[in-house]
């Protein structure tokens, strides 16, 4: 079998659908994208990712990865090769699996959560920008107050951080792009999508510039311009039967 990923293109799929078409064009790797629904508990899909969540992945060899960021550090050691977005050095290795791990644990669940609270979401009928699925969720309630803190927690930690880790710099490990780059404005793009760019981008020069030219490459833009027409389009499948309030609303 081919290399496989699973997921919706338009949801954290798109990183890893990102990493695999940067590899692609400097290497011609060969990989292959199904579509499975959101909350697919099918055998299949719980058999490699047992969260019941996209994206995972399965290597030629059979090998399972899922987490949005595991896969693509995971595909960077295995195909980076001499891809120019592959680590050079010990020291760019720390930085892949550092700034991974910090976009998923300080910059990730908050501003998706963020995003769930915009009207944008609700207009384009997210399934968990409600009341009903946002409380199953995340456990409170949906929420201008809620909104308001996420956007202060966000000014005051995960990006002054990233502000000054990228002063004097162009990239993350210095002059050339590479998987940390990727893997972290990957994350990062959804700031723009808070819809508050006065607080969470134009205060922090260096993060902002750092992110309109990772955003910027033709990679990036082509994916993008193809989720938000699904997202306009309404394409969030869910598995048939399943709901984000009965998923969670039980647990």
């Amino acid at each position: 079998m081919r290399p496989t990923l699973y997921g919706l293109p338009h949801t954290r799929t798109m990183r890893v659908r990102w990493l695999l078409a940067e590899l692609q064009m400097v290497q011609g790797r060969d990989f292959e994208l199904e579509e499975v629904p959101l909350l697919d508990a099918s055998p299949t899909s719980l058999n490699i990712n047992p969260n019941c969540k996209q994206p995972f992945f399965v290597d030629a060899d059979g090998t399972k990865v899922f987490e949005s960021l595991a896969i693509n550090t995971y595909l960077i050691d295995s195909y980076g090769g001499a891809s120019p977005l592959a680590p050079r050095s010990k020291a760019e290795k720390a930085a892949l699996y550092t700034w991974s791990m910090w976009a998923a644990t300080e910059l990730d669940m908050r501003v998706w959560e963020g995003m769930m609270l915009t009207d944008g979401m609700a207009r384009i009928n997210h399934p968990v920008a409600n009341d009903a699925a946002f409380r199953a969720y995340f456990g409170r309630e949906r929420s201008a107050e809620r909104s308001e803190r996420i956007l202060a927690e966000l000014e005051s930690g995960p990006l002054p951080a990233l502000n000054a880790a990228l002063a004097g710099k162009q990239w993350l490990c210095g002059e050339r792009f590479t998987a940390t780059d990727l893997n972290v404005s990957a994350v990062a793009w959804w700031l723009k999508l808070l819809h508050a760019d006065e607080r969470v981008l134009r205060p922090f020069a260096n993060l902002g510039r750092w992110l309109k030219a990772a955003t910027g490459r033709p990679v990036f833009q082509a994916l993008a311009r193809e989720s938000k027409a699904a997202d306009r389009a309404g394409l969030f499948k869910l598995s048939k039967g399943a709901s984000f309030e009965a998923r969670y609303g039980t647990l």
